[in-house]
């Protein structure tokens, strides 16, 4: 049979592996089983240089990228390091086909004393005509393209067509996907003629007509870089004509994947936003949470590092070599594709197999693209209803619905990725760890300016708000004050500079941050909130998380004592948080207490005392004990220093204010809670 892949005859027990997949015999009601398959020893998969199994190379290569130790090394290096590698399949019945079947297969070494273990999809169509007639193994996995006779390009137009136009036209079934076109933005790119293309304004639609635009989703790249802009002084001008030869490849490429998906308007947000008006930015980026919840579709450029890139492969027919982007895909994807004969043992007829063998599973090489790394793209990601994601490798979609790729893998699983419901129509939180998972996710991604911290999350919080009708604080959920205020810093601090906002958000950091850390270790604990808000109010000199904050007043009132503080002996080589010595103080001295058991994080390393013991206000958050921990119980405070701030409390009047500001968060744990007796004080927070 021609393929368009060369034959490659796996050995035996690869050959068993691809025909338990294709075809099981067990398969799983639930659509997601697991059969392990046996061992075999790491020396095999390594190989000897004239091993001719097509699968065992795969297997060798996904181990050995995904260790420390190369298997290419001598054997004899080799024996003594690795053991055995065990070998499990989970059938995916959900994105698999009669003649088409997926698997996950797993594959744990034995690396001395620990243990590695990877993921990789598994592909094997049958091409059977008695058993499957008519089908025939996917184009795309032997040219790369899935429609023959069209350039790359338009290939990937075709197909991302061809998907909005199922999700648009499977309304019952995609209501939650359908954009309803109640919010424009200030302006947007008319690509309807194909020779020019220009800005329009809201001002120019009737409020009656349902618009249909796409949005783009891209990484801007360094500053010094930055792709073209629109400003006060070329706005006017844009709307006559923008030249399209000034475009970089992602702006145009967006505009032909949006022509080529039948969509009349574009947004782009360093054109359709004057860069250089701040009252005009800080207003269209409050209502950035709009602008993609009401586009048809977001394109995302998810592999480029800058405006460079595209979001199409290039069209070498109709492009001249010499401006060519000669990059490599950030994520090697380690595919690995063959074909072979083989005898049917339950039929006895021979057919055609053809595995495609993926060493990173198609939806993380998706979340491990460049545009996710970038804070501003997660908020774009979260509240979009179909996102078209523009990698190197291939084309994925993305909707409240399905999640399909190039390569066929087509689930009909939720887009649940933040962890939002979406059955019944209206979306809502999956789990109380909603919240804590989204700030844990964006703070983890980079962003160009640092200022731009809290303008990057404003439609996250705003949707969070949609969701569950009561929008947060600064970063913090009123009903779960004490849990949001349990944040700690969970990496360096990236550079100088930040945002402004005051010191007991998780906004004021600059850098990755878990929420209630200690909590989440202890899953079965009986949970005690001690500290409660009195007040929580921010003024805003313009629209709210763009602008620059005026003023806040947040007063708090729970169990206060004084603590001396300093680092364990060793502690900062641990690779948990640092470990601390508490002591309990008083106006006339130490206390008889001291606590070992101790270990917390300071907000920023400039706070940080070394082996010096400093003394602190600490404010009680949360204890907890575990029913199993024989009386055992942690408490959770902030570290609290006295500041004096200069307060506005009228127009052109201003006044000093006592209070504290936050500088670190710690846990201790011990049979006496340190708390007991603890003053219960109203505190102002900056």
């Amino acid at each position: 049979m021609e393929t368009g892949i060369a034959p490659e005859k796996p050995c035996m027990f690869c050959t068993a592996i691809i025909t338990n997949i294709a075809f099981p015999a067990f398969p799983s009601s639930s659509g997601f089983g697991s059969e392990s398959l046996g061992r075999k020893e790491a020396l095999e998969f390594a190989g000897s240089p004239d091993d001719a199994c097509p699968l065992c190379a795969a297997i060798r290569d996904a181990i050995r990228t995904s260790s420390t130790v190369d298997l290419s090394e001598r054997p004899e290096d080799v024996t003594g390091t690795y053991g055995k590698t065990v070998l499990q399949v989970f059938s995916n019945s959900a994105i698999s086909l009669p003649a088409l079947k997926w698997a996950t297969l797993r594959m744990t070494t034995e690396l001395g004393e620990a243990m590695s273990s990877v993921e990789a999809d598994i592909g094997v169509s049958v091409e059977d005509h008695l058993r499957f007639p008519g089908h025939r193994h996917p184009q795309f996995w032997t040219s790369g393209q899935t429609h023959p006779g069209l350039t790359p390009a338009e290939d990937r137009l075709l197909c991302a067509r061809n998907w909005l136009e199922a999700c648009e036209s499977r309304h019952s079934f995609h209501r939650e996907c359908q954009s309803h076109g109640k919010y424009l933005p200030a302006r947007l790119i008319d690509v309807t003629s194909g020779e020019s293309l220009r800005l329009v304004t809201r001002e120019q639609f009737d409020h009656r007509d349902k618009v249909r635009y796409a949005a783009l989703s891209h990484s801007w790249g360094d500053a010094y870089d930055e792709p073209l802009r629109s400003t006060s002084l070329n706005v006017r001008a844009f709307m006559q004509d923008i030249p399209q030869q000034l475009l970089p490849r992602t702006y145009r490429d967006a505009v032909r994947i949006t022509r080529g998906v039948g969509i009349p308007y574009l947004w782009i947000d360093s054109l359709c936003i004057a860069q250089d008006d701040s009252a005009e930015w800080q207003e269209e980026v409050s209502r950035m949470k709009s602008v993609y919840k009401g586009s048809t579709l977001t394109i995302a450029a998810s592999d480029g590092t800058d405006s460079s890139w595209g979001c199409l492969p290039r069209d070498v027919d109709l492009e001249a070599a010499a401006g060519k982007h000669n990059h490599t895909p950030a994520k090697e994807v380690g595919m690995h594709t063959f074909s072979f004969d083989d005898l049917n043992e339950r039929n006895g007829r021979l057919c055609n197999y053809m595995v495609r063998f993926q060493r990173s599973k198609s939806q993380r090489v998706q979340k491990e693209s460049h545009l996710n790394t970038r804070a501003w793209a997660f908020q774009e990601q979260l509240v979009s209803g179909r996102i078209l994601h523009c990698l190197d490798s291939e084309l994925h979609w993305q909707c409240r619905n399905s999640y399909r790729t190039q390569s066929m893998q087509n689930s009909h699983e939720k887009m649940a990725d933040y962890g939002v419901d979406c059955r019944g129509g209206r979306p809502m939180p999956r789990s109380h760890r909603t919240w804590p998972s989204w700030i844990e996710e964006f703070t983890r991604r980079n962003l160009t300016h640092a200022s731009d911290r809290m303008a990057a999350f404003a439609g996250a919080s705003e949707y969070y708000g949609t969701l569950t009708y009561l929008e947060p604080f600064l970063g913090l959920r009123r009903d779960s004050l004490a849990e949001d205020l349990a944040w700690v810093r969970a990496g360096p601090t990236r550079g100088s500079g930040g945002v402004c906002a005051p010191s007991w958000t998780w906004l004021a950091c600059n850098a990755p941050v878990w929420v209630d850390h200690w909590r989440f270790e202890h899953e079965d604990a009986l949970v005690e909130n001690h500290t409660h808000s009195k007040v929580c109010r921010v003024d805003w000199q313009g629209p709210r998380l763009a602008s620059p904050i005026r003023t806040t007043v947040f007063c708090v009132r729970g169990p206060v004592k004084q603590m001396a503080l300093r680092l364990a002996p060793g502690s900062t080589n641990s690779t948990t948080l640092p470990g601390f010595h508490l002591r309990e103080t008083s106006a006339d001295g130490p206390a008889a207490c001291a606590r070992v058991n101790c270990s917390g994080q300071f907000d920023s390393d400039s706070h940080h005392p070394g082996h010096v013991e400093s003394t602190y206000t600490c404010l009680l958050l949360r204890s907890w004990r575990r029913e199993s921990s024989a009386g055992q119980q942690s408490e959770t405070f902030l570290l609290l220093t006295p500041t004096v701030e200069v307060v506005e409390v009228g127009d052109d009047d201003y006044e000093e204010c006592p209070g504290f500001r936050r500088v670190g968060i710690a846990s201790v744990t011990g049979r006496r809670p340190i708390f007991d007796g603890a003053e219960r004080r109203e505190l102002e927070l900056f």
